[in-house]
């Protein structure tokens, strides 16, 4: 579509050289601006807060390091150039809706590019490698983001009654409910649904990097996080951190009144201002309220150097009973039942290999 569209408009559109007529200031402007780089901010935000479901597969901890610094703002971007040229280049060729608005909606450009182009050899080729595209592009979005990502919570909720399969079905049902080709009814509906989306996701991003980052210090106990009774720390009150839960709605509240004015086209003022920075908004109110919270109720809280967890490999394996990180500086214990070692020295043992391993 870019390519057909700025070779048949000998560039990128006139829309590049005219000034706004909807903006009357540079203020307006910028809070514009503003607003729509949260919005492609707040529809990053699932695959920011599940990244995990994915980076998991990574060989090392800093194997995803270079794709999300460089290949995730490189790739929104470089997509959000296509929409904007190609929306800029074909206004020149086919010109305005009837009602006078700019013609953004990619399935509906492609339909006027053909009927315009009176259904040439070369525009039936723009439309079906474009609809390929997109529909190449929907598969993997809702197979990835949406249908993977989504399974997964759901199966850490309730492993008994669902699995993946399942799962997904759940999805693909909720996914038909929620109507979401309302959402494509306009180009304001698509900012608002961005902006209002990263409300949502970047109170709990708040929550996981206060919690991971400052209070933790990057410190997890995997098996306490599957033990499903006081013995673990992660158990807070009777299972519920009724702390995270005030910090999300509390993240959040502030931003309802915005998105219900900007969802009725209005404006009004600090409700309006906050909600133009939604996400930042959001997840340093967590970030703030998490914190405030532990400090007023430590009690709750179970530091993870509070106990000893096991060690696991690549795959996931328990290394407790074999540890073989550096055979120079780690001593070599395998099988300690079968060699009757003595449970003091399996703990010496085990502390050194620890030791090692932090300091690696």
């Amino acid at each position: 579509m870019l390519g057909y569209s700025t070779n048949r408009a000998h560039g990128v559109g006139s829309m590049f050289k005219q000034g706004s007529d909807n903006f009357t200031s540079s203020g307006a402007l910028a809070w514009a601006v503003v607003k729509g780089i949260f919005s492609v901010v707040g529809n990053t935000g699932t695959g920011i807060l599940g990244q995990s479901d994915f980076t998991r597969y990574s060989k090392g901890k800093h194997s995803p390091v270079l794709a999300q610094l460089i290949g995730a703002p490189v790739a929104i971007t470089f997509s959000s150039l296509i929409g904007i040229i190609t929306t800029s280049a074909a206004r020149d060729i086919i010109g305005t809706a009837s009602d006078g608005s700019v013609v953004w909606n990619p399935v509906v450009l492609l339909s006027d590019l053909q009927e315009h182009e009176h259904n040439t050899p070369g525009a039936r080729a723009c439309v079906f490698f474009a609809g390929m595209a997109f529909a190449i592009q929907q598969m993997a979005i809702n197979l990835l983001l949406n249908t993977l990502s989504s399974s997964m919570d759901m199966v850490g909720l309730c492993p008994k009654y669902i699995n993946i399969r399942r799962g997904s079905f759940i999805i693909m049902v909720v996914g038909i409910l929620i109507w979401p080709w309302k959402i494509l009814a306009s180009a304001t509906a698509v900012v608002i649904f961005g902006s209002g989306w990263g409300c949502f996701c970047s109170g709990q991003t708040g929550i996981i990097i206060s919690k991971y980052f400052i209070i933790y210090k990057r410190k997890i106990l995997l098996k306490d996080l599957y033990i499903n009774s006081r013995e673990s720390i992660y158990w807070f009150w009777d299972g519920i951190d009724w702390r995270s839960i005030f910090a999300f709605f509390l993240s959040i509240v502030f931003l309802m009144p915005g998105l219900a004015y900007s969802a009725r086209g209005e404006s009004n003022g600090f409700w309006s201002w906050i909600f133009a920075v939604s996400y930042a908004w959001g997840m340093f109110m967590a970030i703030g309220c998490t914190l405030l919270l532990n400090w007023l109720f430590p009690g709750t809280t179970k530091m993870p150097d509070s106990k000893v967890d096991d060690y696991y490999n690549a795959q996931g394996d328990s290394m407790k009973r074999q540890f073989s990180y550096d055979e120079e500086s780690v001593v070599s214990a395998t099988d300690f039942d079968d060699a009757a070692v003595d449970v003091q020295e399996y703990q010496e043992v085990k502390a050194k290999n620890a030791a090692v391993v932090l300091a690696a």
